[in-house]
C-alpha cells in the first residue's frame, strides 16, 4: 500500500513540474520587462534626441539588467 502511495505522488509531481516550471518561466519574464523599463524610457529618449535606434536585444534582458544591477 505504501509503495501505491509513493508512485501515485510521484507520478502526480511529474505531471505537475512543467506547469510550475513555465509558470515561473513568464512571470520571470515580466518582472525583467518591469525591471528594465526605466531604462527603456531613458534609451528611448536618447534615440529621440540624437536619431539613433539602441536597444536592449530581447534575449539578452538579464545579462543586460545583471550588468546594471552590479
Amino acid at each position: 500500500m505504501k509503495n501505491v502511495i509513493n508512485i501515485f505522488i510521484i507520478t502526480l509531481i511529474i505531471t505537475l513540474m512543467p506547469g510550475l516550471c513555465v509558470f515561473s518561466s513568464t512571470q520571470t519574464e515580466n518582472n525583467i520587462d518591469e525591471l528594465l523599463a526605466p531604462y527603456q524610457a531613458v534609451i528611448g529618449k536618447l534615440n529621440a534626441e540624437l536619431g539613433a535606434t539602441f536597444y536592449i536585444p530581447y534575449e539578452n534582458r538579464e545579462i543586460v539588467y545583471n550588468n546594471i544591477k552590479s
